[in-house]
């Protein structure tokens, strides 16, 4: 989102654009990050990692959940973490389809899979049913889609709180350590107006 209030900012000299580095300190597309790694990693080559599944889920849910769009890159991403899959990807892809069940993501994910599977991706068919939203699923489906196909601003607000309701109020009420980053400081003026900035900022024009 604009202006992250994680984001680490350097100048640059005369008029170059700033160096920025958007740290992203949790995984919106499951509740509790820390738990993912208590039982989500495995051995690499470098050490522990993320299993693939989870990478993968990961890698397709971001795009949406934290700036409501899907860029090339994006599915490029996706793409790669399928294709690295050990014995043609049979276990990989139902390890995804059994936890984006889990997780409630097949309506967070399915506009990526949904062009995965147009693309060099061969997804077994049960794994692909599996993964379609179903029920209510597909109404939350449908905005995911929308923002898939074109970016928008208040989408990009919405995504996240359609995913997780519990976001909501974290948007209205951040913790003081938010508001000190974003604000300078966290007065109960700065609390008030914090909704109005938000909808400022969800309906601003990029």
């Amino acid at each position: 989102m604009p202006n992250s209030a994680d984001a680490w900012v350097r100048p640059s000299p005369n008029n170059a654009p700033p160096a920025i580095l958007d740290l992203h300190t949790g995984l919106w597309h499951i509740k509790h990050t820390e738990e993912l790694f208590n039982w989500g990693l495995e051995p690499g080559p470098g050490g522990l990692a993320l299993n693939l599944a989870d990478l993968f889920l990961h890698a397709a849910a971001h795009p949406l959940l934290h700036h409501g769009e899907v860029k090339p890159r994006n599915l490029e991403d996706c793409t790669r973490i399928a294709l690295s899959a050990p014995g043609g990807g049979e276990k990989f892809w139902a390890a995804v389809a059994r936890k984006a069940g889990v997780y409630g993501l097949r309506p967070v994910i399915w506009p990526v899979i949904k062009r995965l599977s147009a693309g060099p991706l061969a997804i077994p068919e049960a794994e692909l049913k599996a993964l379609e939203p179903r029920g209510l699923e597909k109404i939350k489906a449908a905005f995911f889609e929308k923002a898939a196909a074109k970016h928008s601003t208040p989408l990009e607000y919405l995504l996240p709180v359609l995913h997780r309701p519990g976001f909501l109020l974290k948007y209205a009420v951040p913790e003081k350590h938010f508001m000190l980053r974003r604000y300078g400081a966290a007065s109960l003026a700065l609390y008030l107006l914090r909704p109005l900035k938000l909808l400022s900022s969800a309906f601003r024009r990029r």
